[in-house]
């Protein structure tokens, strides 16, 4: 593995365990038991390398986005997806848990607000796709309200979970999220979603 390499997945490691905020790159290269010189050779900077995983995560999202197509895909599908989602913000964690981060994200706010772009069209666009099959009894602005509300808990979800007590199982913190924002639509479905664990 490359030195390059070992930077980023112990920054991702040490910034998803303890926050961005409370790690320097002094302590990154502390932790790999390199000098400061090589870890500045790499990355002029901590922030530097937030951008560098901030723009890892805006691929990894937009190459999911990219295979979706919300007219043809079944309910089922449809949950395994949303886990997949999920599952990648999850290994991004302290990009959504630190809202500073995505603030020195190398590319500036434009990288940032991409991401968060991303993800506000997938939740309008899921919500579109309920109702042209059907499924999503709304009026009005109660749409835009809920999309808003779908978005919040989305970023927000493994910010609670971080300060539960208990260590989880990262599939289970997936599970768990993605229940969470199925059951804000629940009340508005004309039946329930046929999901995979609804069996």
């Amino acid at each position: 593995m490359s030195t390059k390499t070992r930077i980023l997945e112990t920054s991702l490691a040490m910034f998803n365990q303890l926050g961005s905020g409370n790690i320097t790159s002094l302590d990154i290269a502390a932790e790999l038991e390199i000098s400061p010189g090589n870890l500045y050779y790499h990355f002029k900077g901590k922030e530097e390398i937030i951008a560098r995983l901030s723009k890892e995560c805006e691929l990894a999202i937009g190459k999911l986005l990219g295979r979706l197509d919300m007219e043809l895909i079944s309910e089922r599908e449809y949950w395994v997806f949303l886990k997949s989602l999920l599952t990648v913000c999850l290994h991004y964690r302290f990009l959504f848990m630190d809202f500073q981060s995505f603030e020195a994200g190398g590319v500036g706010q434009k990288g940032s607000q991409r991401l968060l772009n991303q993800l506000r069209r997938f939740t309008d666009g899921s919500l579109t796709a309920l109702m042209d099959k059907g499924l999503l009894e709304i009026k009005g602005n109660a749409k835009s309200e809920l999309s808003e509300n779908l978005f919040l808990l989305g970023l927000s979800w493994l910010c609670f979970e971080a300060n539960q007590a208990q260590v989880q199982d990262e599939q289970e913190l997936v599970e768990k999220g993605a229940h969470r924002l199925i059951s804000l639509v629940e009340p508005h479905l004309s039946r329930r979603l046929q999901l995979a664990d609804n069996d």
